[in-house]
């Protein structure tokens, strides 16, 4: 018998077309996504959007996302998967396209079925993708093109032996450090190769 009285609530995938209870309204659950989640240029909805398409080409996009798991996404084949993203636009007025930057840091994992952080601070991914929506005409931005954007997988391992306890990543440094760039459809082949570089 669980020692939690109220255990942790798994979340079941929905298609969009569940009704509010208990009121006179014909909104969708679609309608509440299409008011909260349209604005996928912005810096508060980028991050989620780039793990849905690194779930996409990881084939692990039928679930849930997981707000609270110390790594962004599982894959098939049980990789670790920790997501960043970035862009030269924003949806704010701007005097200079942004400098795009990465957070590296190095966290304690939460397990939200005990309620407990571990004790040892680390890297909790097997592999690190960094996410560039490269656009720089505001006119044409459109983050559902995939053409504008570009990956960057690395190995968790590269990132610990070259930046120990860093926390932020610029684009420079990561091309400094050789890591070259891939576009949707080989950014499974590249995850996976740098899963592999990591496990040695």
């Amino acid at each position: 018998m669980s020692e939690y009285t109220y255990p942790s609530i798994k979340a079941t995938r929905k298609n969009g077309s569940e009704r509010f209870l208990n009121a006179e309204i014909n909104e969708t659950l679609a309608d509440y996504w299409a008011w909260a989640h349209s604005d996928i240029i912005s810096n508060s909805e980028r991050g989620r959007f780039a793990e849905y398409l690194v779930s996409l080409a990881m084939n692990c996009a039928d679930g849930v996302s997981d707000s609270w798991s110390a790594y962004d996404i599982l894959s098939p084949e049980s990789i670790k998967v920790e997501v960043k993203a970035s862009a030269y636009l924003q949806t704010w007025a701007q005097k200079e396209l942004s400098t795009i930057l990465f957070s590296i840091r190095q966290s304690h994992a939460y397990d939200y079925e005990t309620n407990l952080l571990d004790e040892e601070i680390k890297r909790q991914s097997d592999v690190y993708v960094f996410c560039v929506e490269t656009c720089k005409d505001q006119s044409i931005v459109d983050p559902l093109d995939l053409d504008q954007w570009r990956f960057y997988p690395v190995a968790t391992r590269i990132l610990n032996e070259n930046f120990g306890d860093r926390k932020t990543l610029t684009l420079n440094t990561l091309e400094k450090l050789g890591i070259a760039p891939c576009i949707f459809s080989e950014l499974r082949n590249e995850i996976l190769r740098q899963y592999k570089i990591n496990i040695g």
